[in-house]
């Protein structure tokens, strides 16, 4: 992990035992008036998917435009880029990432990843 890294963790305390729902981490970086915010993870736990709205996974996604904006703020850029990295077999995270504006950047890699993102400023 790095100094700035952002790692938000969702609990879910309604059960007797609190269980780890969801977790997020953002990687950023600069360059110039550019920033790149990376989703390194976004996941949700399997007990807590479900079939139809309201999402959990939608939440992470606000959560990353709202950090990645936060951090446009706090760094004085003009532009900002989510990003991140899902399996062409993972339709679940594809539709997520739809859903939250997010689009593919072209064809996947040797290993079946697609680079997805969405421009924010």
């Amino acid at each position: 992990m790095r100094p700035e890294d952002r790692v938000l963790v969702g609990v879910d305390t309604s059960t007797a035992t609190p269980i780890d729902a969801a977790v997020m981490h953002l990687r950023f970086a600069v360059e110039g008036t550019k920033l790149l915010a990376k989703l390194e993870v976004g996941a949700v736990a399997m007990s807590h998917r479900s079939p139809d709205p309201p999402f959990l996974g939608d939440e992470i996604m606000d959560l990353a435009v709202t950090e990645t904006r936060a951090a446009l703020r706090d760094r004085g850029c003009a532009v900002g880029l989510l990003a991140g990295l899902i399996h062409r077999e993972n339709n679940a995270s594809m539709r997520m990432a739809s859903r939250n504006g997010w689009e593919p950047q072209g064809d996947p890699a040797e290993k079946g990843y697609v680079r997805w993102a969405r421009r924010l400023n």
